[in-house]
């Protein structure tokens, strides 16, 4: 039953990827730099999120930082679905699908507002 998750899940992750990507794609149109960037942050993002590690082994002093990784929430979802077989927090599921909603409104917004400069830029 709890497999059923992924479906909802996969969503959020999908569009969560739109939404991230066309913000950085407008981005990197009036800012270049910020295609050598994101690699970059991307692969701290990587190792700060417990992706190939468990979160047991993160000191207890430092498990509080994790709640600034965006990520985070996602990853445990997904991990209590196909590690432990259980439904995922609802509170975890919820933002992300707010974090997903929030950057694909966010770049409806800025592909709206920057179009006709874009076509310039380019």
């Amino acid at each position: 039953m709890q497999m059923l998750w992924l479906i909802p899940m996969t969503l959020a992750v999908v569009a969560l990827a739109v939404g991230l990507g066309l913000v950085l794609g407008i981005l990197n149109v009036f800012l270049r730099d910020i295609g050598q960037v994101v690699p970059i942050v991307l692969q701290v993002l990587f190792w700060f999120t417990p992706i190939v590690y468990s979160v047991n082994i993160i000191p207890e002093g430092l498990r509080g930082m994790l709640i600034y990784n965006p990520l985070y929430p996602l990853v445990v979802s997904y991990q209590s679905i196909m590690v432990y077989g259980t439904s995922p927090s609802l509170q975890d599921a919820l933002f992300a699908f707010t974090l997903a909603f929030c950057l694909m409104a966010l770049g409806l917004f800025l592909f709206r507002r920057a179009a006709p400069e874009m076509v310039d830029s380019l």
